[in-house]
């Protein structure tokens, strides 16, 4: 995955949902 993308899809998720589903992705990928 992409830096980027990674970004970009955190974004598009915080926008769905408002739950730290994205920082826990992000925490599993480091």
């Amino acid at each position: 995955m992409d830096i980027l993308e990674l970004i970009h899809s955190r974004r598009s998720i915080r926008k769905f949902e408002d739950r730290p589903v994205a920082e826990s992705i992000i925490d599993s990928l480091l």
